[in-house]
């Protein structure tokens, strides 16, 4: 099982179960993608991602087959604004995820 974060995340070290996902809709920064976490490790994905992306970059499941599959697979969209899921799978991860407008990009 990997225990590590995603790939492309550096600096801060998370807790192996905790997992920041900027879902960039093309208005954000190089330099902004930080400041919403406070600096923790944060990884950003493009504007077509859905949960099962995030869930396989978390290393909940293996593939987007094994999450479709899952009670999670019922809903794929990522809705706009902040969304915290906690205690999923085995280990509790969390993921945190960021879907930007432009109202959250004001900063």
């Amino acid at each position: 099982m990997n225990l590590k974060p995603p790939a492309g995340i550096v600096g801060i070290e998370l807790p192996i179960n905790e997992f920041n996902f900027i879902i960039d809709n093309g208005n954000l920064r190089d330099d902004e993608a930080g400041v919403f976490f406070d600096g923790e490790p944060v990884q950003v994905l493009d504007k077509s991602a859905t949960f099962a992306d995030l869930f396989v970059a978390a290393g909940v499941f293996g593939s987007k087959s094994q999450f479709r599959k899952s009670k999670w697979g019922e809903n794929l969209m990522i809705s706009e604004g902040w969304t915290d899921i906690e205690g999923i799978g085995k280990l509790n991860k969390r993921i945190t995820v960021l879907k930007p407008t432009s109202a959250n990009l004001e900063i």
